[in-house]
């Protein structure tokens, strides 16, 4: 069964043990994925990873949308699930703000609405220029503690449902030089999800409201990664003793991006 996540509900804030920087990745350049011949969600690559790797599937909530008497409840339908676990039995939590799974997702590029009959018809659901944001340092820092992070749990048997509102008065807003009246009924529009936005930073086995409920989460690699010294592994196992968990740091993540994501059409 999946669970849903409202936005509203997403804002329940929430790395492993080596701190470790996270770079935005570049936003502009059409990623291979996007304009692939191949859904990467078809992919069958990830069978031999030793990684979590987690599909992530668009959809509308409708196949059309009205012009004339437009649903105020129309929204993109995200559907998270693992296609790949080390760890089948376990539940899996990451940060999803700034990502395509945020709330906030206007304010980050992370879909537009492309026409591909017409490209000069197609929509942004966002500025275009990117926004800045103040630097937030998480060192020795819950993460729990800082709100924009907005972390999910992803149950180990099921899914994670996640409704993005996008009435057609969102839509307008963010293009303020078309009208009503320009949305012509037969027109179709193609939900282009950002590759570069499927990035989860953060990520924790275990669940949110069970045995993560009590725990702070570290900015700091997991000593599971191998990659620490032994004076830090040390040091990873006294900060345990005091309820820190640390970031597993292997999520990789595929969904039907750009080319592939679903359509709508304009009616009356």
């Amino acid at each position: 069964m999946a669970r849903k996540y409202a936005p509203q509900i997403l804002m329940l804030a929430l790395r492993s043990c080596r701190h470790h920087m996270h770079f935005s990745p570049a936003l502009n350049k059409p990623h291979p994925n996007e304009i692939g011949a191949d859904n990467p969600l078809d992919s069958d690559h990830y069978e031999r990873s030793d990684a979590v790797i987690l599909g992530v599937k668009l959809s509308t909530s409708s196949s059309t949308l009205s012009v004339s008497k437009p649903d105020p409840h129309f929204h993109l339908v995200l559907t998270v699930s693992f296609l790949h676990s080390p760890r089948p039995n376990s539940s899996f939590t990451i940060s999803t703000g700034r990502s395509v799974l945020d709330p906030d997702f206007d304010t980050r590029g992370a879909f537009r609405l492309v026409c591909e009959a017409d490209e000069k018809q197609s929509l942004r659901l966002s500025p275009e220029t990117e926004p800045h944001y103040a630097y937030q340092p998480t060192e020795n820092r819950d993460l729990k503690t800082i709100e924009w992070l907005k972390f999910i749990t992803i149950p180990a048997s099921g899914t994670v449902q996640i409704e993005l509102p996008l009435p057609l008065e969102r839509i307008l807003r963010a293009n303020d030089d078309v009208k009503r009246e320009d949305m012509k009924p037969g027109t179709k529009y193609r939900v282009w999800m950002k590759q570069a936005l499927l990035h989860f930073p953060y990520s924790y086995w275990g669940n949110l409201g069970g045995d993560l409920k009590d725990k702070k989460l570290s900015d700091r690699m997991s000593p599971e990664t191998g990659k620490l010294s032994e004076a830090e592994e040390d040091e990873c196992k006294a900060l345990e003793r005091k309820g820190w968990v640390f970031d597993q740091g292997r999520v990789q993540a595929l969904g039907n991006v750009g080319r592939h994501g679903p359509e709508f059409v304009l009616e009356e």
